[in-house]
């Protein structure tokens, strides 16, 4: 069998005749870097942008088993670039996944806004994920207006006014 080079995964990928093979030689193909960011510099054009779904849901897949440190912030900057769309879900679901398993660390910004998206429908569980990543952050600070809202969205008034009244 011939070795799995960046190059031989191209040829294989470029002659694929289905999504699945597709979706294969691209989880192989970032496999194949030494990291995430490399791959997604190298792969980005020609597979996430001109890519099909299918082959983005490998590159997805690819950076969920790559764990290199750099994973997550490859996987905001897919979340981002492709808001609204199914490849944003999936890479959603890689971080969140990835950050409870404590391999990454959610950058500060993309966790707000999963915090903010999730108060209104599951204060709860918002509250929940915030002690969870404050625990140890020095960044905790800037997440104490979110905790508040999430207090008084679960009844806890009392609560977010001592927040408040520290901040």
């Amino acid at each position: 069998m011939e070795a799995m080079t960046i190059d031989s995964l191209t040829s294989l990928f470029d002659e694929a005749q289905s999504d699945v093979e597709r979706r294969v030689y691209a989880l192989l193909l970032v496999l194949a870097y030494p990291d995430a960011m490399s791959a997604y510099t190298a792969m980005r054009e020609k597979y996430l942008v001109n890519g099909n779904n299918a082959t983005r849901e490998g590159m997805v897949q690819g950076f969920a088993f790559l764990e290199t440190p750099d994973v997550g912030q490859v996987l905001e900057a897919i979340e981002a670039e492709f808001k609204g769309q199914d490849i944003a879900t999936l890479c959603r679901r890689g971080i969140d996944a990835l950050s409870e398993r404590g391999l990454i660390r959610e950058s500060l910004g993309s966790f707000i806004a999963k915090i903010r998206a999730l108060i209104p429908d599951n204060p709860q569980e918002a509250l929940s994920l915030i002690e969870k990543y404050c625990d140890g952050n020095p960044d905790a600070d800037a997440l104490r207006a979110l905790k508040c809202r999430a207090l008084i969205a679960t009844g806890k008034t009392a609560e977010a006014e001592n927040l408040l009244a520290n901040i």
